[in-house]
């Protein structure tokens, strides 16, 4: 075995367990045992065994790179364990994702969230409650009930967050309030 293998496997280790390493080039086959042996010596050997970056600041930023290049859900679930287990607090790792949105866009985020949240709850993780207006819990769209600001933001409601003006009822002008043409748009509403 060579220097780089080692210190791949080693790092690989530390994130994800012992004999982790061996099982990654078990899982291929013939020459695919090659690239599972080239992705250990440079990704864990060379990159992550790199000084300047805790191994937990690597597992963040190594999910929101996963979380911007989407259809990697098999390393989004072996990166939220590896993250977890650099110290990586739920709240973190979902807020990673959630960062993400603003480059990656909702559809890559939200698949990410939903797979990043589906394997916390496969390893017995509490998933933080949601913090935003309007949500009842982390599996809800919003209140179960009716009412005023059942809907969201821009709804009629007494909360200060729905209006430009605490206590009343109407939205403020950076709502999300009723659709509205935008002007430029031939009328399209928002």
């Amino acid at each position: 075995m060579t220097d780089r293998l080692a210190k791949g496997r080693g790092k690989f280790e530390e994130i994800y367990g012992p004999g982790s390493s061996e099982g990654l080039l078990d899982w291929q086959d013939g020459l695919g045992k090659d690239l599972a042996r080239l992705g250990i010596e440079f990704n864990f050997g060379d990159i992550y065994s790199r000084p300047g970056l805790t191994l937990a600041e690597r597992e963040m930023a190594t999910l929101a790179a996963l979380t911007m290049l989407g259809g990697v859900d098999a390393q989004l679930r072996g990166h939220t364990r590896g993250g977890l287990n650099a110290g990586l607090t739920p709240t973190q790792i979902l807020e990673t994702v959630i960062h993400t949105v603003q480059y990656a866009g909702f559809p890559r985020a939200l698949n990410a969230i939903k797979v990043v949240t589906e394997t916390m709850k496969e390893l017995g993780v509490d998933i933080p409650d949601a913090l935003g207006p309007g949500t009842a819990g982390p599996d809800s769209y919003g209140p179960s009930t009716s009412g005023p600001g059942a809907l969201g933001p821009g709804t009629a409601g007494s909360d200060s967050y729905y209006s430009s003006t605490p206590g009343t009822n109407s939205p403020g002008p950076d709502s999300y309030g009723p659709s509205r043409p935008v002007p430029g748009t031939g009328g399209m509403a928002v």
